[in-house]
């Protein structure tokens, strides 16, 4: 399970982690171009297994027009 962006030191990260349900472990995925706020971007799982990361706010609640694509 990909966990981007969120809230760090009371500001937005720009920081992507695997998470492993089974085991509880986290990993580090990469870090992002720009900073992501949770419940403010759209995640859109894409056929081909990468993920499209996309809108969103710099923590400041100014709406970001980026987007970013991961690649497992």
């Amino acid at each position: 399970m990909l966990v981007a962006g969120g809230s760090l030191n009371g500001g937005p990260a720009n920081v992507a982690e695997i998470y492993d349900p089974a085991t509880g472990a986290t990993t580090m995925a990469s870090t992002m171009a720009g900073p992501f706020v949770w419940g403010s971007y759209v995640a859109v799982p894409l056929n081909d297994g990468r993920v499209l990361i996309f809108g969103g706010n710099d923590g400041q609640f100014h709406n970001l027009n980026s987007a970013e694509l991961y690649t497992p």
